[in-house]
């Protein structure tokens, strides 16, 4: 389960900014696709949304579609846009799912993957974009050794993802 602690130390390290989406918008390439949640949503690792309360942060701008899905949580924006958009307190989180986008891990046989959504023009002109895969399997690596978070990704999924990579094993 994430803690307050670990949830702080993830995103102190975090380099999150993708400076690469913000040029496809203003090149009229993509419309923040992954901001739209016709046919998905956000998940939420157990323990998440509790630790990023703890630390201060508003949680409100989310509707809670299912508060025990696999021990964490299923959600969407209220505004069913963008979770930390203008208008927004300051101090909104960014969930991990979003941080980590368009890269997300699922468990297989005891293997972890690495899946990719679709929906993200970077994933569908196949731009590579190393730097944040490396950081997302970095971040998967510390999180699938906890057995709750392993638990989640072992039985919650994404939809309109594809497997990008077939990682070693965790927690025989």
């Amino acid at each position: 389960m994430i803690t307050p602690k670990l949830l702080a130390n993830i995103l102190e390290s975090f380099q999150e900014k993708l400076s690469l989406c913000g040029q496809l918008v203003s090149a009229r390439q993509c419309d923040w696709d992954c901001c739209k949640y016709t046919d998905s949503y956000i998940l939420f690792l157990p323990g998440e949304l509790e630790s990023a309360r703890a630390l201060g942060f508003d949680t409100s701008q989310y509707n809670i579609l299912d508060d025990q899905y696999f021990g964490g949580a299923k959600a969407v924006p209220y505004t069913m846009g963008c979770c930390v958009d203008q208008t927004l307190s300051t101090n909104a989180y960014k969930s991990l799912d979003c941080r980590l986008f368009p890269y997300w891990f699922q468990i297989e046989n005891n293997r972890l993957l690495m899946i990719e959504g679709l929906s993200c023009p970077i994933v569908r002109n196949g731009i590579p974009i190393e730097g944040l895969r490396r950081e997302a399997l970095r971040i998967a690596e510390i999180l699938s050794d906890d057995p709750d978070i392993y638990a989640f990704l072992n039985a919650g999924r994404m939809i309109n993802y594809r497997t990008v990579t077939r990682l070693v094993p965790v927690l025989d």
